[in-house]
């Protein structure tokens, strides 16, 4: 396969990449998180077929000579720049969705220890008016 193509191929993935991070973050801006494991399972997918174009452009180039790498040396940077656009795009949103995610734990959490604190008191307060009251209250009931 051609060095281009596989280039072009890699970008197309960090562009697919980008648009399912992309889709994910609005929907966790809508507080929307149960699609977080379809989420994770198509962005490792995507970095598996990078990680494949990753092995085939490496076996392609050694077999490239080096004159014909120095003519494609343009092009190349032509995709290498549209590459690091990509991936400072891809995280500027994986810092959006971590930022999410982290205040939408700190509110469960937050929630969870509230709910904790609450059942705890309530059961104090039953115990002891059980105890004080007798069990017999506790079957009328």
């Amino acid at each position: 396969m051609d060095v281009l193509v596989l280039l072009k191929l890699k970008n197309r993935c960090l562009e697919r990449f980008l648009e399912i991070s992309n889709e994910f973050l609005k929907e966790i801006q809508n507080n929307e998180f149960s699609r977080m494991d379809t989420f994770q399972k198509r962005r490792d997918s995507v970095l598996k077929t990078i990680e494949r174009f990753d092995k085939k452009l490496e076996l392609t180039l050694k077999g490239v000579k080096p004159s014909d790498l120095n003519s494609l040396r343009d092009t190349f940077q032509e995709y290498d720049l549209k590459r690091k656009d990509l991936l400072q795009k891809i995280q500027k949103i994986d810092q959006q969705l971590i930022e999410k995610i982290q205040l939408e734990s700190e509110l469960t959490q937050k929630d969870l220890v509230q709910e904790v604190q609450s059942k705890s008191k309530l059961s104090k307060f039953k115990s002891s008016w059980i105890s004080t009251s007798g069990t017999e209250v506790d079957q009328i009931l």
